[in-house]
C-alpha cells in the first residue's frame, strides 16, 4: 500500500522491464569496508531470470524532465560492489545500475562492475590524498 500521490513514481518503477521476473536478494542492505572507514547502504540486489546479479541504486527526482539529466551513481555502486565482495565473496555482481525514477518515467543506467569499482577507487584515492592521515 502507498499514498496515491506516489503512484506516478511507483507504477513507472514496477512497470520497468528491469524489475520483471526477478528474485530480490537484498534491499536497503548495509555494507562496510573492513579495511577503510567507509560504510553505506545499497538500495537493491536482484537476480534476473537470465542469471544476472544486479546491484542497484535508486535515485528519485521530482519531474519527468529531471530524469534525463540525472547522472549515474558509478563510484557509489563501485564502493558497494567492493564492500559486498569483502563479506559475501560467493555473490558476483554482474551488472550495476542506477535507476532514476520520476513521475511516469524511469531511466536505467547500466554499467560494468569493474568500471564502477575503478571509479570508486579513483574517488577514494583522491579523498585519501586530500585528507592524508598522520600516523604518530
Amino acid at each position: 500500500m502507498h499514498d496515491d500521490k506516489w503512484s506516478p513514481w511507483i507504477d513507472a518503477l514496477l512497470g520497468d522491464e528491469l524489475f520483471q521476473g526477478i528474485e530480490t536478494l537484498a534491499t536497503e542492505f548495509r555494507v562496510v569496508d573492513r579495511f577503510n572507514s567507509v560504510a553505506g547502504s545499497f538500495d537493491f540486489l536482484i537476480k534476473q531470470r537470465d542469471g544476472l546479479t544486479i546491484l542497484g541504486d535508486l535515485k528519485t527526482v521530482s519531474s519527468a524532465k529531471a530524469v534525463s539529466g540525472r547522472k549515474p551513481a558509478t563510484g557509489q555502486l563501485g564502493a558497494y560492489t567492493k564492500m559486498l565482495g569483502q563479506h559475501f565473496g560467493h555473490i558476483t555482481v554482474t551488472q550495476c545500475v542506477t535507476v532514476v525514477s520520476g513521475p511516469d518515467k524511469v531511466k536505467v543506467i547500466k554499467e560494468e562492475p569493474e568500471d564502477c569499482i575503478n571509479a570508486w577507487e579513483e574517488a577514494y584515492g583522491r579523498h585519501q590524498a586530500r585528507y592524508a592521515a598522520f600516523d604518530f
